[in-house]
């Protein structure tokens, strides 16, 4: 029960309006549980071990998909963002929170991305347009 409590502990301690999970969500639909269950598929493919879960398990396949197919339109430069965005998020989701938050990826990318690659970001992620991460 104590574990329970501290993950919920944590999960709030890291949620609100500017937080990388926040983003994410806006940007992909997943959520803080959602992200979760990615990072076990992952992490379980990652070790090799056999997952007994599956994105269709779960109904992330489709959020999946269409954030890939946007991604995958992405110049290098606005690439480098998301992943970053999600990396950040990993962050969030560990027991270093303070490491990911969204003041400090903007300031790594703010203006950084260039007018035409911050251009074809925003027409996939147009969610992102009130985030002022970058200008066209």
């Amino acid at each position: 029960m104590l574990s329970v409590f501290g993950l919920l502990l944590l999960i709030s301690a890291v949620l609100g309006e500017n937080t990388v999970l926040q983003v994410i969500e806006e940007i992909s639909g997943f959520n803080e549980l959602d992200l979760y269950v990615l990072r076990g598929i992952v992490t379980a493919k990652r070790n090799e071990m056999e997952t007994v879960a599956t994105l269709d398990d779960f109904g992330l396949k489709g959020k999946f998909d269409d954030i890939q197919e946007r991604y995958m339109e992405l110049p290098d430069d606005a690439k480098r963002f998301i992943d970053k965005l999600f990396e950040y998020g990993a962050w969030a989701l560990s027991w270093y929170p303070s490491k990911a938050s969204w003041d400090r990826l903007k300031s790594e990318f703010q203006n950084k991305i260039s007018k035409s690659s911050c251009s074809t970001l925003l027409e996939e992620f147009p969610e992102l347009k009130k985030r002022d991460i970058c200008t066209v």
